[in-house]
């Protein structure tokens, strides 16, 4: 709830208060939506909403892997986990190669100097949704995603320094294959890690957010520099520090101003049953709606330009944004939706001390996606627990074979 507080104040409250129009027709509807996602959230997780962000990150899902290697088995086998992972990791690194640019990870300056700009970008996003084995790997990366977690949780623990490393590393990896130098990429690794060692105690919370601001003070010219590259521009920074934060300023956080024109999409009504059909097609790709993209949409009606047509770049709603185009008037139904489904993920992962690692990663997704629209952060966060579940469910039907056994507590 800290987070999602925080976040949601940059992204939508600072916009918002820029404008006395803004304020005189948003700020109600900021604070109801805020007052449904806690509602949803707290009804489907049972969290208590008197208990602060230091009590939730202790509670029971700290524990280390040393301390509860004992009920790894009962939810999934070691071994399986140790496949999927491996799985997850090979399908990074066949991707790598499909995409041409194996050759040239040890040459990250020419390989940021080559990638996709502009219009490029969009084509070769067409061009990979084409590709039947990126659309399948792809796939396989999003429900072994877990497993990764779990195998570096058990097999790093508290070595603090390696994780780090390797989490940019394959970070890198999967932006050297899609060509996508966007500022998501530059700041994930980074919250995950941040999460990992606020889930185990080893920062608090106030540390974090002093990273976080140092952290956004100090890439503000390259993520400045990286938005110019992606339009068709010279990655060239520069400039005082003052400009630099407005300028990211700017960008980030004056989506608000668009509100009017997510209103305008919702008053027909025409979006609500994409919207349902889109959530009901989550667990299983193609079924029913589950290519309906809501940013493709916004843009798309703002720049009157269809998507990767010369000129397109992506505009985003927000998560209050959205509501207005999803539900209209009833905008407080997609909060109270959208709480319940990350109460379940809640319920599912921050209980059990295994998947400590794959929460932290949860949290930053929800951190990073709380800047577009909440479609983003679900489409992955629910279609990556599936195989995880599925796994649960047949080891404790005995089909794994010899279930694991709780040690008896000394």
């Amino acid at each position: 709830m800290c987070v999602i507080s925080i976040v949601y104040f940059f992204y939508s409250g600072y916009g918002i208060a820029s404008s006395s129009a803004l304020v005189e027709n948003y700020a109600l509807a900021y604070i109801v939506f805020l007052v449904c996602l806690f509602l949803g959230l707290s009804l489907a997780s049972g969290i208590n909403l008197r208990r602060g962000p230091d009590v939730l990150a202790r509670n029971s899902r700290c524990t280390l892997p040393a301390e509860s290697g004992a009920r790894l088995e009962i939810w999934w086998p070691p071994r399986f986990a140790s496949y999927c992972a491996g799985l997850y990791v090979l399908a990074n690194v066949v991707q790598l190669i499909i995409s041409g640019n194996l050759l040239n990870i040890f040459q990250p300056i020419e390989l940021f100097t080559g990638s996709s700009q502009g219009i490029a970008i969009f084509e070769e996003r067409i061009a990979r949704s084409r590709n039947g084995l990126w659309v399948a790997l792809s796939y396989v990366k999003l429900i072994t995603l877990p497993f990764f977690y779990i195998e570096l949780q058990r097999r790093f623990g508290t070595r603090w320094a390696s994780i780090f490393v390797i989490l940019c590393g394959l970070t890198y990896l999967q932006v050297a294959a899609a060509d996508h130098w966007g500022r998501v990429a530059l700041i994930q690794p980074v919250l995950v890690w941040l999460f990992i060692l606020l889930l185990n105690e080893k920062v608090r919370g106030r540390s974090v957010a002093v990273v976080a601001v140092l952290g956004f003070v100090v890439l503000a010219p390259v993520m400045n520099a990286v938005a110019v590259w992606r339009r068709g521009g010279s990655f060239a920074g520069g400039g005082s520090l003052n400009a630099n934060l407005s300028t990211l300023a700017r960008e980030e956080f004056s989506y608000p101003r668009l509100y009017p024109i997510a209103s305008a999409m919702g008053e027909s009504g025409d979006y609500t049953t994409r919207f349902m059909q889109w959530v009901v097609s989550l667990p299983v790709p193609g079924l029913g709606n589950g290519s309906f993209s809501v940013t493709r949409d916004f843009s798309e009606r703002i720049l009157d330009i269809a998507y990767g047509d010369g000129g397109f770049y992506v505009l985003l709603p927000g998560w209050l944004g959205e509501s207005f185009i999803a539900f209209g008037s009833n905008f407080f139904v997609w909060a109270v939706v959208v709480g319940v489904l990350i109460g379940l993920l809640d319920r599912l992962v921050s209980k059990t001390p295994e998947l400590v690692y794959f929460d932290a990663f949860l949290i930053s997704l929800l951190a990073v996606y709380l800047r577009s629209v909440s479609q983003e952060f679900l489409a992955q966060a629910i279609g990556s627990v599936w195989l995880l579940l599925i796994s649960l469910i047949l080891n404790r039907l005995g089909l794994f074979g010899r279930q694991g056994k709780v040690a008896p507590e000394k």
